[in-house]
């Protein structure tokens, strides 16, 4: 049988810190450490958005290749 998942709540509180409940023990996080986090994460998805991009234009160009080459085969057998 599986456990129910933890439930976590969280609340404001001052120094910076998020205090909150689970099942098992206090959590405290630091809003400071979460902001960098998130900034973080972010970064790495502009970067992950940009290459797909690049993956994209690149897929683009090499289906329009493909789509050349095909004619001029079937340019040539005729």
């Amino acid at each position: 049988m599986l456990a129910a998942p933890e439930t976590v709540r969280l609340y404001s509180e001052e120094g910076g810190l998020l205090r909150g409940y689970s099942r098992r023990n206090p959590v405290a996080i630091d809003l400071s450490s979460l902001k960098s986090e998130r900034d973080r994460l972010k970064d790495n998805l502009r970067e992950i958005e940009g290459e797909l991009r690049r993956l994209e234009a690149e897929l683009k160009s090499l289906r329009q290749r493909e789509i050349a080459t095909k004619r001029e085969i079937e340019a040539l057998a005729r």
